[in-house]
């Protein structure tokens, strides 16, 4: 997850840098995550861990609930739902990024 974290944000960055607008909770750590009503459904979101590394990688779905796929454990590549307010207690979500490029999936 890390690594596609990662790999996603260099990507976006490089190919397509001026149709994704960030979302930060103004560079805020330590558990300040970017507040739900900023957020619009498909926002794709960034967790970051406790070592400051961007580690997790979500996308938020409308109505304070994101969904998320899970690397490890008993059921990896599960697709799961959650409250935003829940995951936000176990995850440091500090950048949104939203696509405002036009076609069938912007603005």
């Amino acid at each position: 997850n890390a690594t596609l974290t990662n790999v996603s944000l260099a990507s976006w960055r490089k190919k397509n840098g001026t149709k994704w607008e960030m979302i930060t909770n103004g560079g805020a750590r330590n558990g300040k995550d970017i507040a739900a009503s900023k957020l619009k459904a498909g926002d794709v979101l960034l967790g970051y861990n406790r070592a400051g590394k961007y580690q997790h990688t979500m996308l938020y779905i409308g109505n304070g609930k994101i969904i998320d796929a899970v690397s490890s454990g008993s059921k990896p590549g599960q697709i799961s739902q959650h409250d935003y307010a829940t995951r936000c207690k176990s995850l440091y979500i500090t950048r949104a990024f939203r696509y405002t490029g036009g076609g069938k999936y912007g603005n």
